[in-house]
């Protein structure tokens, strides 16, 4: 099942909303005892299956666990004394564990036959190959077990990891670097036998080591063997060939030791390695194992049912329970009253209304939990459940702004309505609240109580029938031709939302009180909690059911005759431009433009964004539609990539207007990501070296369509012949975007906040098109038909544009004004004069007014002096 990150946050599946993890789904519903099995529990939680036969494999193994609870508590028990052997394992096989890490192998594989015995009846298959793939470890056991200590360090360092009785050397080796004192002792006792020296005694210093030392007096008493090293005032010290070597077999008995226990740890590991794979498949056993007991032992903590998961498109929940929202309400006052939900054939939209604190945001997010742990093998808390299997789940809930990427609440709720617009299929699950913030206020009347405010939960039947709730007046046929479902509710205690009953009805409201039948709200406005028949009689009614006047929520359709409604024939301007932007040309060929800088790029229709952007909004007849980078993917198309225009052409041609030329791909492509543009033809023009020619020919400057701009801005002869040209192309955003714009791609797009129209304008270019009749030539003020316009037909390609030679005493400027640098410009102006003279003030004053002041005057006319 596919969720994406805002479901996933909206829902807590793994996290609240405030990053802790108590709160959670994950953590209402862990009830593993090993590390492996609630990381295994996250995976599964996390990725819902899609295939109903492998989802019942492990809804049998969940039941099977529920009715043996003998096998249920036996497995547990022994899971709990199973370290986490898949962590020791990995540390193990990348050469960084320890040898606690081998201990937990050893202790976790030493389980594995307690677990088998654990089971007395034929478990189901599912069950049957996790303890298939346990498999058998018990000589690898055995040799751990006699290998290392109870209790191993955590570090080789330290030694003492190998148990006594494992290696005769390191034994030996090991009791002289422990008992080195006794040894000693022992050895200073048969002296003083051999000699009758009963001072005598085996002492040691840093300088000397171990040595003999007696009284001065005794001295001679001493045999020859006794070798003479020093001689104090109150005693001689000596050394004997046999105390040299005991000195030497003790100083590097540690060193030893630890040699020889760190050759066993590497062999040991060395072992557990090459069993690596089959330890890894009893790992992941146990893990299945652990996740299977937990899911059976919560089914049995909160009489959860084993749902039914199918092929089908029905989405059936009587009883159900929100499985957070009960078990931290357990052991209190007030029970969660379970609620249906029945999403099929007879209607696929729910349309929730109610006041605040009514249980409606509560209501769909448990509906959508369901789905996720009956897809994920888990019993699920309602009375019965029958879920066609959803491959997508998508929530609209809530509403928050998103200041790091500059987006507004608005903005986010749009993203995420695109996100379900674009990418909902047939089996989708969506739960959304009402966008655009508040509920709107009453109309036509006073409301004396919480206002009412609309969400729904909806499968959508294929793409067509997406649902898109606004708050229209009325209320037309779902598309599969029945109404949708209108639900009201009252909170008979005014309390939190478990104590709300849902129920459908026909223009009347339903409640179901926590201890009492479900009773309905006659249109006489009984109350069945205060009023009684009395106020029935009396036409009074009590505060606490009293039915709140609301505004009814509706499924935009297509109007009669096709006809767009008026509320949506002013566009949104939050992408595309609006008339009032239209380019306009003068009558001198300057070109100006009060729309937004863009980006230039291929030729085709790009969005621009304004202040606040709004990616790809879009409206039509039935409402409003959004894109975004994170949110969409281009459309399916072919690719083509030809090698020459002549190919280029026939392309275009065979398609014609399902084909799109590819330049620089600046607009091509982010139109493409909000598919506002869908071509099933995409045809790149980059591998055409032809089109990237730079040329001046007869004074001519010729240029390839293909041509980067910044290859024309650092043109040294663009720059001396044409300087009107550099000057604009440098006003082009940011070198990033010019090193891939591409000339021909700007022109053909002719965005009227691009620069390079307007100059082509002033210098009055030609424009050089290749189609399936041949080449024709085409002049600037003719090329350019309008906004985001051009004389180019759909099987024709721009392949070349020719800017005359400038005659002397030519004048030009050009000047932009932007929000700031790199941005969409907020009008152009490119000049070009022509003029027969020029007088020019050359006056040595460089402040910017003063420039300023010179410019003015130099175009302002006069008498050629």
């Amino acid at each position: 099942m596919a969720i994406d990150a805002a479901t996933r946050r909206n829902l807590e599946l793994t996290a609240t909303l405030e990053g802790g993890a108590a709160g959670s789904l994950l953590a209402g519903i862990d009830r593993t005892v090993s590390g492996a099995g609630a990381r295994l529990l996250r995976a599964r939680l996390t990725a819902p299956l899609t295939d109903p036969d492998a989802i019942a494999e492990r809804l049998d193994s969940v039941g099977f666990l529920v009715e043996a609870e003998g096998a249920r508590h036996g497995l547990r028990e022994r899971l709990r004394r199973c370290p986490d052997m898949e962590r020791a394992l990995s540390r193990l096989s990348l050469g960084r564990g320890g040898p606690r890490d081998l201990a937990a192998v050893r202790d976790a594989l030493g389980q594995i036959p307690a677990i088998r015995d654990a089971f007395d009846a034929a478990p189901p298959p599912a069950l049957a190959a996790s303890l298939k793939a346990l498999g058998h470890h018990q000589t690898l056991v055995d040799r751990l077990t006699r290998a290392l200590v109870e209790s191993p360090p955590p570090g080789i360092r330290d030694g003492g990891i190998i148990a006594r009785g494992y290696d005769t050397a390191l034994d030996e080796v090991v009791e002289l670097r422990d008992h080195s004192r006794r040894l000693v002792g022992g050895l200073e006792a048969r002296y003083r036998s051999e000699t009758g020296v009963g001072a005598l005694k085996v002492r040691h210093n840093n300088v000397l080591g171990y040595y003999v030392e007696v009284p001065p007096q005794r001295a001679k008493a001493l045999p020859e063997a006794f070798i003479h090293r020093q001689t104090l005032a109150s005693a001689v010290r000596y050394t004997t060939v046999e105390l040299g070597e005991l000195e030497a077999r003790i100083n590097g008995a540690a060193e030893k030791a630890l040699a020889l226990e760190q050759a066993h740890f590497d062999d040991l590991r060395a072992d557990v390695v090459r069993r690596a794979d089959d330890i890894a498949r009893a790992a992941g056993a146990l893990a299945v194992l652990d996740v299977a007991q937990g899911l059976a032992l919560l089914a049995v903590e909160r009489r959860y049912v084993r749902p039914v998961v199918d092929r089908t498109l029905a989405f059936e929940i009587r009883g159900g329970r929100h499985p957070v929202v009960e078990a931290m309400g357990a052991g209190g006052d007030t029970p969660f009253v379970p609620n249906d939900c029945e999403l099929g054939d007879a209607g696929r939209i729910w349309l929730v209304t109610g006041p605040n604190m009514a249980g409606k945001s509560t209501f769909l997010r448990q509906n959508a939990l369901i789905a996720v742990l009956a897809q994920m093998g888990s019993f699920v808390p309602a009375d019965e459940a029958r879920i066609g299997v959803v491959d997508r789940l998508f929530s609209r809930v809530g509403a928050a702004d998103d200041l790091a990427r500059g987006r507004s609440t608005f903005m986010v709720e749009m993203v995420e309505t695109a996100a379900i617009l674009n990418q909902a299929g047939e089996r989708a699950l969506v739960i959304s609240m009402r966008s655009g913030g508040a509920p709107p206020p009453m109309t036509g009347s006073r409301s004396p109580g919480p206002q009412s405010s609309t969400c729904t939960i909806a499968t959508a039947a294929g793409r067509s029938s997406r649902p898109i709730i606004t708050s229209s007046r009325r209320l037309p046929k779902s598309s599969t031709g029945s109404p949708a479902t209108p639900c009201g509710s009252r909170n008979g205690r005014a309390r939190s939302c478990s104590c709300t009953r849902w129920r459908t009805g026909r223009g009347r409201s339903f409640l179901r009180h926590p201890r009492g039948a479900p009773r309905r709200l006659a249109r006489s406005g009984a109350c069945p909690r205060r009023g009684g028949a009395g106020a029935a009689r009396t036409g009074r009614q009590s505060q606490c059911c009293r039915p709140a006047r609301q505004r009814p929520a509706a499924l935009p359709g297509p109007p009669a005759g096709g006809a767009q409604p008026r509320r949506n024939r002013r566009p949104i301007r939050c992408g595309l431009a609006s008339p009032r932007s239209t380019p306009t040309t003068s009558p001198r060929g300057m070109r100006w433009s009060s729309s937004t800088r863009s980006a230039p790029g291929s030729g085709t229709m790009r969005p621009r964004t304004d202040p606040q952007p709004c990616a790809g909004i879009r409206s039509g007849p039935f409402g409003s539609t959004a894109g975004s980078r994170e949110a969409m993917k281009p459309a399916p198309f072919a690719y083509e990539c030809p090698s020459d225009v002549a190919e280029a052409v026939a392309l275009l041609a065979a398609h014609g207007g399902d084909a799109r030329p590819l330049a620089g791909g600046q607009s091509l492509v982010p139109l493409l990501n909000f598919r506002l543009a869908r071509p099933a033809v995409l045809v790149d023009l980059n591998r055409i070296e032809a089109l990237a020619r730079i040329t001046v020919e007869d004074g001519a400057l010729r240029l390839g369509a293909m041509a980067r701009q910044a290859s024309v801005e650092t043109d040294a002869r663009v720059a001396r012949g044409w300087p009107l040209l550099t000057e604009a192309i440098g006003h082009i955003a940011h070198p990033q975007i010019r090193n891939r714009g591409t000339v021909g791609g700007s022109l053909a797009h002719n965005d009227p906040a691009a620069e390079l129209p307007a100059v082509m304008l002033a210098l009055d270019a030609e424009m050089s098109a290749q189609g399936p009749q041949g080449q024709r030539t085409i002049a600037a003020r003719d090329f350019f038909a309008g906004t985001m316009e051009t004389a180019l037909g759909a099987d024709e390609l721009l392949t070349e544009i020719a800017v005359p030679a400038l005659p002397e005493g030519t004048g030009w400027g050009f000047q932009e004004a932007a929000r700031r640098q790199g941005d969409f410009a907020l009008v152009a102006v490119a000049i070009l004069s022509k003029a027969n003279w020029l007088r020019a003030d050359r006056r040595p004053r460089r402040g910017h007014r003063d420039r300023r002041r010179a410019r003015a005057h130099a175009f302002s006319g006069g008498c050629p002096d």
